[in-house]
């Protein structure tokens, strides 16, 4: 079976929040150091634990991001350090481009917005609730199903990949 990965890059804003956090997790790590700063160990364990939480809240995200898509057959795959998140064909009813309209203004309800990408639930106005697994606010392709909610993905080459998934 025919399989073509199309690879997602980070958006400039998704990348400086990753960086941020990291670079955050790490130096609140080292502030918790005897001999660092002047505190108390009271105060030490709350910087460990803060710089710990973001750490692991940096590599869940990390496991959970989109690194690229594929289309197998009319199946859509969303790879992910994780494993593989498969959107069954026979539940796609469309793959297009949305109109710049039907994505302005998205909120996000429940999930990520910039470490290491866009993912969870969003919702617009025009689209109603959505699942993303973006990596960027651009170039999105909207992937809607039959009986659930719509996805939205940002390959590298979007267009290309909406004509792939039709060819």
């Amino acid at each position: 079976m025919n399989r073509t990965f199309y690879p997602n890059s980070l958006d400039r804003t998704a990348y400086v929040i990753t960086t941020m956090v990291i670079l955050l997790a790490l130096s609140l790590l080292v502030l918790s150091v005897p001999g660092i700063i002047n505190a108390d160990e009271t105060a030490r364990a709350g910087l460990r634990s803060g710089g710990i939480l973001l750490l692991l809240l940096a590599a869940v995200f990390y496991l959970f991001h989109p690194s690229g898509y594929l289309v197998e057959g009319q199946d859509i795959l969303v790879k992910r350090p994780a494993g593989l998140k498969r959107i069954p064909g026979i539940d796609i009813k469309t793959v297009r481009v949305p109109e710049k309209q039907e994505i302005t203004r998205p909120i996000r309800i429940l999930g990520n917005g910039g470490l290491f990408g866009y993912t969870g639930r969003y919702y617009t106005s025009s689209l109603g609730k959505m699942i993303w697994y973006c990596s960027r606010r651009s170039g999105y392709i909207l992937i809607e199903r039959k009986e659930s909610i719509p996805v939205m993905i940002s390959p590298d080459r979007g267009e290309e990949f909406v004509k792939e998934y039709y060819a």
